[in-house]
């Protein structure tokens, strides 16, 4: 009955009641921690704009899962998020656990979390593992002409 209420208050536009919702019910066991429920609760925090709190349940989801595919959208907050570390540590993961649809995403992301950790040697090995893959062919392409032209402009200020 609570994971249906909080489904109704999600399709009535009220993601943070519903988070509410789902939260109390799961810290209060009515709800088991389910990755189907998780991941509604993550999404609920997600649409409230709190994506911080988004952030907990979809990694106990991701840890359950039998694929890497919610450590990828694990990795993508992260990056909204600004942190690229743990960006790169959940993609990492998420290419671990295997089974994804789409792997040439994981990849990339790695790749994106390398630059911005100014990482670029690293990045660039991993752009080009993403050039691998024909979902990511051409945004991999992009960014390593972009790596190249990082490594040149440190080179030629001698700060590499």
């Amino acid at each position: 009955a609570k994971k249906m209420l909080a489904s109704l208050l999600l399709a009535e536009q009220l993601p943070y009641k519903a988070a509410v919702l789902l939260q109390e019910s799961l810290d209060a066991g009515v709800l088991q921690p389910s990755i189907a429920n998780l991941e509604m609760l993550s999404n609920a925090w997600y649409s409230a704009a709190e994506s911080r709190k988004a952030l907990p349940p979809l990694v106990q989801a991701a840890a359950l899962a039998d694929d890497g595919s919610l450590y990828l959208r694990v990795a993508r907050l992260h990056m909204d998020a600004y942190d690229w570390s743990a960006a790169d540590e959940a993609a990492r993961l998420a290419l671990r656990k295997g089974g994804l649809h789409q792997e040439g995403h994981a990849w990339l992301v790695r790749g994106m979390a390398k630059v911005r950790l100014k990482h670029l040697t690293e990045a660039e090995s991993l752009f080009q593992r993403a050039k691998g893959f024909e979902e990511t062919e051409r945004y991999a392409a992009q960014w390593l002409k972009f790596v190249a032209s990082e490594s040149e402009r440190e080179a030629a200020l001698g700060t590499s």
